[in-house]
């Protein structure tokens, strides 16, 4: 555009810094730099002469009409725009790209057990339409509202009830909180996690003989439905019900057998008399158990030998008096226990025995080979894809005479006991942190390889386009208002980060961030940034209108704080970078 309108080009480099290679061409300076993050061209006249304080050549970019120079000015971001444009159009052709199903899901994966949200009956396996009056996308819109936004959200969907295939509308209205645990800047209105595909893919390491799962049954392909009592529809949910110390037991109670939870506490927070506690003891003995009675784990119920539930047991301490009512379950006077964990119960010593380990009881289901699920389609295909009320009839069979193992296509597996971070970093060769490296050493898993269901997702280009412009006008606006924090941008390192996941993904992953960099670097440089295009552009307008020039000393003013402002954000981003890096 510079030659059209008779501007002298001098250099056209690729990348910034120090030439790695160069070479002249119909008197332009062609090179390829050091930093290969974008590039420019040098045009004759835009920096000022040592004599005069503005080239005087026919052909510098000052001497041209301020309509050329626009025109100029705004073919570097153009390109962006449209190469962007081109490349979202080349990812549709080639059909698009294959995402994991939990980006895209409208369905809650994990809510927070404390948050109004759960108070509202809010649960895993609903599912969200409408958030901020606005349509819901997905997990993504409540990570940008989690940055972005602290003011009261509206929040709207469907409470759904699997077993029976009803739905019913819900709506409230709830302030963001910041949650312990989460990073510092996040809130969340409640919601952990999207829904996901458990699905088991197989043991990798070298130690899996010692891994608790390895004797549970569970076989590669194998998705996780169902764990102690609930339906499961995330890993948040799965490691949540885990690490909570709870006894899944079958009961007879007056000829009807049904499923409750109790707690499983130690014996030593039970304000227990003596002659209960003689009994416990002799049951210690008999099963040749060498530690102290209060450090064995029992539930807050007296139980005769025979399995017959007596009584409660008080707690020692208040706090956990408080708390009685969820840590007592449902567990009645009378109740007859005939299983833990799916384990037969013979009466109060086997029932001493079996709460010595904590344990976790899963159903699955035999998945076929991935399909080609459209994100359109993909929860109405996660609601159907599996015959709910068949899955509770199974559950139900659990400890039961009519129990069987493997029914209707599910396969009830042997209990597993869950280990530690520590122990599990012990056995193995590479020590691991389930990809969480703020887990506590005793936070318990199940040392098993987990992966999601994937989806085409392949929106026409205009429509990516168009997210990708609002998406980078709401950053913008946001950083403004000061609502986010410019700690969240990504500089250099993190674009490489980028890229090098994108490329480890696949062709088409990479070939999008390649789009979405491009499109963002067009659209940042039309602001009206004196030392951006958009600044040139604005200059130039100037001029247009009031038919009068701006003196090179007065630009440079104007320019020069810009330039020490706009160096200072990329040192920050930069180090926001590195810092993430190694979190």
């Amino acid at each position: 555009m510079a030659r059209r309108a008779k501007m002298r080009v001098e250099i056209f480099s690729i990348g910034f810094g120090k030439p790695i290679y160069s070479w002249e061409k119909n008197g332009v300076k062609w090179q390829i730099c050091f930093l290969p993050f974008g590039g420019y061209v040098k045009i004759a006249g835009m920096e000022k002469n040592e004599n005069d304080e503005r080239s005087n050549t026919d052909d510098g970019f000052y001497e041209k009409s301020p309509i050329d120079r626009i025109k100029v000015a705004v073919m570097g971001p153009a390109v962006n725009i449209v190469f962007a444009f081109l490349i979202f159009t080349g990812i549709w052709i080639m059909g698009g790209r294959t995402k994991s199903f939990s980006e895209f899901t409208k369905t809650i994966g994990w809510v927070d057990p404390d948050s109004k949200l759960a108070n509202f009956n809010v649960r895993a396996g609903d599912t969200i339409s409408n958030y901020n009056n606005k349509h819901f996308n997905g997990f993504k819109d409540l990570l940008y509202n989690g940055v972005m936004n602290d003011q009261s959200i509206d929040i709207e969907g469907n409470n759904i009830d699997y077993i029976n295939g009803t739905k019913s509308l819900y709506k409230h209205n709830l302030e963001p909180y910041h949650m312990p645990g989460m990073v510092r800047g996040i809130q969340t209105i409640g919601v952990i996690s999207p829904a996901s595909f458990l699905i088991f893919d197989g043991f990798n390491l070298k130690s899996n003989d010692k891994l608790p799962a390895i004797s549970s049954g569970i076989e590669k392909g194998d998705r996780i439905l169902w764990a102690n009592g609930e339906f499961i529809f995330s890993l948040s949910q799965l490691n949540y019900i885990v690490n909570q110390n709870y006894a899944f037991m079958t009961v007879d109670r007056d000829g009807e057998q049904i499923q409750v939870k109790t707690a499983r506490v130690l014996i030593g927070d039970l304000r227990i008399g003596d002659d209960i506690k003689d009994e416990l003891s002799d049951w210690k003995w008999m099963l040749g158990i060498k530690s102290g009675i209060e450090d064995l784990y029992f539930i807050p119920y007296e139980v005769n030998e025979l399995g017959y539930v007596v009584n409660k047991i008080a707690f020692i301490d208040d706090d956990m008096t408080e708390k009685s009512n969820a840590l007592y379950g449902n567990l009645q006077n009378g109740d007859k226990i005939l299983s833990i964990y799916g384990e037969k119960i013979d009466g109060g010593l086997s029932l001493l025995d079996k709460l010595r380990e904590k344990k976790v009881l899963l159903v699955t289901q035999k998945t076929k080979q991935d399909e080609s699920i459209l994100w359109q389609n993909q929860d109405d295909y996660f609601e159907k894809s599996v015959n709910w009320s068949a899955l509770q009839q199974v559950v139900s069979s659990i400890g039961t005479i009519n129990f069987t193992k493997d029914t209707e296509g599910f396969k009830i597996l042997n209990p597993i006991t869950p280990i530690t971070v520590e122990k599990f970093n012990k056995i193995v060769e590479e020590p691991l942190l389930v990809g969480d490296k703020n887990l506590k050493k005793e936070f318990l898993f199940l040392g098993a390889s987990i992966r999601d269901n994937q989806v085409i997702y392949n929106p026409n280009p205009f429509l990516i386009f168009k997210d990708v412009v609002c998406e980078t006008y709401n950053t913008i606006a946001s950083l403004i208002s000061g609502n986010l924090s410019p700690k969240w941008l990504s500089g250099p390192v993190g674009i490489v980060k980028v890229m090098h996941d994108g490329w480890s993904t696949g062709i088409k992953e990479a070939l999008y961030w390649i789009g979405l960099i491009s499109l963002n670097l067009g659209l940042m440089n039309l602001l009206p940034i004196p030392v951006l295009d958009g600044g040139l552009i604005g200059f130039s307008l100037f001029e247009l209108v009031t038919k009068k020039k701006i003196s090179q000393k007065i630009m440079a003013k104007i320019v020069f704080p810009f330039i020490v402002l706009l160096i200072t954000f990329f040192v920050y981003v930069t180090y926001q970078d590195i810092v993430r890096l190694f979190l």
